[in-house]
């Protein structure tokens, strides 16, 4: 198969030739086939002029030995190629001839002496044209006649003068005719030889042309597909290797599918590689979301005074979400959720800083406000990629139903109660960036089977085919249709409607849900 489209272009090629050299060969088997019955035609037309002349010089009416004239026939057939010529005395009147004179060529009868010898009378064999030629038709026509000695082309010519032996003077009278002819078996083998020959050098040069184009095929364009062909099939074997390029010359098209092979091998090597150090980031990554995961709360957290639901779904392997939860010393429940800018590993990285220290300052007896502060300063310290975080932090007090919250500039949350209610209290800007900003504390009431939602922008910013967001009006309708339903309730029915609403849009930010429903028993143990 390795020279399967060098053979396949060769025997193309030899087709077209073959076809070729037969049309030719055809043509010019019919142009020298007109060519040598032309050239014989005029051999015998000027070889009866020239017997005609010499002819005259002798007397037709004198019995006498021809050998002289018959000497000069000879000669002139082999000059001029022709069979026979012959001088006869015709009588028109008893339509006999007597023959006079007998000259033969090389490829003529060697008995036609014995047949026709000088003074021999055939009679009743006169034929019309030989009496118009000797009434005086001098047009030399050339006619094709079947005779007893076989197929041949045959011109009568009168001769007109004649040299009178008595008088030693030339009278002007017709009395002998000349006859030539050439057998069509001899035009033949003058044509068979002619076109043999050409035959034999035709081939000869087309073998040479066909082989001088396989071997010019085989190094211009073989060879080099076999290279490049080579070179593709040990590419990625031979990774590991110093990568040779393929040699480029010229500007022909092989010139261009090696350059583009070396464009090729290079960007597929590079994509390999990219390829390579993507499979070990995914791995990273992987474990990243392990990691990350596992720094998360469960998603479902009850202690009999509340009941707590999450769920977080990052749009990458690892997201910058977070959602954290704990039962403080004093009873006290701290919910947080926050949204680092940026996704990926960086996120990631920075969202496990904030929750262990948004849990240590927690822990620790600080307030929503005084949370936020530490927090703040702390990340500005180290932010090298300046990344920011929006945070939300809420202490729930459930023996008295009150709830303490801070915002750093986080998505408003909602209060569930008899009546949908944002929380829109003052609020700081997005920690990390900014040193010593101070966030204003703000507090509400809660009632048994209250409940407070918590979510980051991927909820109202998820978007459609059509580039529209999910925007908080969506979220708003939802919410009061439902109200007094479980947080698990809640975060299936929002997620379900986000996806209906993004239908095959992909997800481009990380969505976080958190709900903290009071129970009834608080408003037991209160009173």
């Amino acid at each position: 198969m390795k020279h399967k489209l060098y053979r396949r272009i060769s025997l193309v090629i030899l087709i077209i030739v073959l076809l070729i050299e037969a049309g030719m060969l055809g043509f010019n088997y019919i142009s020298l086939y007109n060519e040598t019955t032309d050239n014989s035609k005029n051999s015998i037309e000027y070889a009866a002029k020239l017997a005609s002349v010499t002819f005259s010089m002798y007397d037709p009416n004198v019995s006498r030995d021809y050998t002289g004239c018959d000497k000069q026939f000879k000669t002139m057939c082999d000059v001029l190629d022709v069979d026979y010529i012959y001088s006869i005395k015709p009588d028109v009147n008893k339509r006999n001839e007597t023959y006079l004179s007998v000259g033969m060529g090389n490829n003529a009868l060697q008995n036609l002496r014995e047949l026709r010898p000088p003074g021999y009378v055939s009679e009743g064999t006169l034929t019309d044209t030989q009496i118009q030629a000797f009434m005086g038709d001098g047009s030399c026509e050339i006619i094709h006649e079947t005779n007893e000695y076989g197929d041949t082309l045959i011109c009568y010519m009168p001769v007109t003068s004649y040299y009178n032996a008595s008088t030693a003077k030339t009278v002007k009278e017709t009395v002998s005719i000349v006859c030539v002819e050439i057998s069509i078996t001899t035009i033949m083998h003058e044509f068979r030889s002619k076109f043999l020959t050409l035959l034999l050098v035709t081939v000869i040069l087309t073998l040479s042309f066909i082989l001088l184009f396989a071997l010019m095929l085989y190094f211009t364009v073989s060879k080099p597909l076999n290279t490049i062909s080579g070179r593709m099939k040990n590419f990625l074997s031979q990774r590991g290797q110093t990568f040779e390029k393929l040699p480029v010359k010229g500007q022909d098209e092989l010139a261009e599918v090696s350059r583009s092979f070396n464009t090729m091998a290079e960007e597929i090597d590079t994509y390999l590689s990219q390829i390579e150090t993507l499979n070990r980031q995914k791995t990273e990554l992987s474990v990243a979301r392990k990691i990350q995961l596992g720094l998360l709360e469960k998603p479902h957290f009850e202690n009999g005074a509340a009941v707590i639901d999450a769920c977080m779904l990052p749009a990458k392997d690892v997201g910058g979400d977070l959602y954290d939860y704990c039962t403080l010393p004093d009873g006290n429940i701290c919910v947080i959720i926050a949204d680092v800018s940026g996704k990926g590993i960086s996120a990631a990285l920075l969202m496990s800083r904030a929750i262990t220290m948004l849990r240590q300052y927690a822990e620790a007896g600080l307030t929503p406000g005084e949370i936020l502060r530490q927090y703040n300063n702390r990340l500005a310290e180290h932010n090298p990629n300046f990344l920011f975080i929006t945070t939300f932090v809420a202490i729930l007090h459930p023996h008295t139903g009150t709830l303490t919250y801070a915002n750093a500039g986080h998505n408003l949350p909602y209060l569930l109660s008899d009546t949908l209610t944002k929380l829109d209290g003052e609020h700081g800007a997005a920690a990390g960036i900014f040193r010593n900003v101070d966030y204003p504390e703000h507090t509400v009431a809660m009632r048994p089977g209250d409940m407070l939602l918590l979510y980051t922008d991927g909820v109202t910013e998820a978007q459609n085919t059509d580039g529209g967001f999910f925007e908080e009006s969506r979220l708003e309708t939802l919410l009061q249709e439902n109200r007094g339903k479980s947080g698990q309730t809640m975060i299936a029915l929002l997620l379900e409607r986000i996806k209906l609403f993004a239908g095959k849009a992909q997800q481009t930010d990380d969505i976080t849900i958190l709900t903290a429903k009071l129970l009834e028993k608080t408003a037991e143990e209160t009173e």
